[in-house]
Parts: C-alpha cells; sequence; structure tokens
C-alpha cells in the first residue's frame, strides 16, 4: 500500500463502519469515495511511486545471480542493461556450450539409464538429443583442410568423419 487515510476524532464503530464500507463499495471498483465526516482525513503517502519503489533493481540483481549460477548470460533472462553487443554472438555460442549442452548431456544419461534401461528393461536404446554437438560446419572444414595440408589425416579419414564412403 501506497497511502493511508487518517481519521481523527472517530470512535472505533465509526471506524469499523467506514473499512467495511471501504472494503465493500471501493476497493477494485475505481469509485471515487466521497466522505462526509467532522473533520477532513488527512492522506499519508508512504512511497515515492518510483522505480524504487518496485524494486527494479533488486529484481535485476537477482536476474544476474541466477544466470551466474547457470553459465547464462543475464540477456537470456531479460537483462537488457550492459549487454556487450558487438560480442553477443560469441557470448551466446560460449554460453550454448558451457550450460545447455552439459545440462542436455545429463537429461540425455538420466533417460537412458534410468527411464529406457531401468524403467522399460531396454538396454539396447540410448537417448540423444539431436544437433547438440553440432559446431561450426565452417570452421570444421578449415580445420580438415589444414590438417589435409599438413599430412596429419588423408583425404578418406576426412570423408569417413563427413559420413561420405572413401574414394
Amino acid at each position: 500500500m501506497q497511502y493511508a487515510l487518517w481519521l481523527q476524532n472517530m470512535s472505533p464503530v465509526h471506524h469499523e463502519r467506514l473499512i467495511r464500507w471501504w472494503q465493500d463499495e471501493i476497493e477494485g471498483t475505481g469509485r471515487v469515495p466521497i466522505l462526509s465526516v467532522e473533520s477532513k482525513p488527512e492522506v499519508l503517502r508512504f512511497g515515492g511511486g518510483t522505480d524504487a519503489d518496485l524494486r527494479l533493481g533488486w529484481q535485476e540483481f537477482l536476474l544476474r545471480i541466477i544466470a551466474d549460477a547457470f553459465d547464462l548470460p543475464p540477456q537470456w533472462l531479460g537483462v537488457e542493461r550492459d549487454v556487450n553487443r558487438s560480442t553477443a554472438a560469441e557470448q551466446n555460442d560460449t554460453a550454448f556450450r558451457q550450460a545447455i549442452v552439459p545440462t542436455a548431456r545429463l537429461i540425455a544419461e538420466h533417460l537412458t539409464r534410468d527411464v529406457i534401461s531401468k524403467g522399460l528393461g531396454w538396454q539396447d536404446l540410448e537417448f540423444v538429443f539431436a544437433d547438440l554437438d553440432a559446431g561450426n560446419e565452417l570452421e570444421d572444414a578449415q580445420i580438415q583442410e589444414i590438417l589435409l595440408r599438413n599430412g596429419v589425416v588423408t583425404v578418406n579419414e576426412v570423408r569417413q568423419q563427413r559420413g561420405l564412403p572413401a574414394l
């Protein structure tokens, strides 16, 4: 509550009647109350009505703590201040690899071990997230090209890594 009414010289009975009337007739209706009392009521203001009253700074701090606890960038939780746009793509990629991938692997292992193997009794099935380890195709091609040029791998080994038949 940001406001309160200060009424002087009222008996407890009148005070209770006014509270019941206010709750029954005014709260939530949006109507303007009309009071008729001997002395003018004084309005006490409790809050300033600013963003500080909403504790927005505290909410942002909590979002940053939660993001840090899960190794996520704060922008993934909606914090838009202090976000470096020039490194956002790299930060998203790093967050995916450091936070999402390990958690997804734990979930996949749990589903495989506890649900499929123990629960259903199927030992020959494994739960796997598709494209979880999918890397940057251009980066992979450049690395393979460098390895080929330096004689570290053969053409057939690169073809095998790409799922192609040997020459």
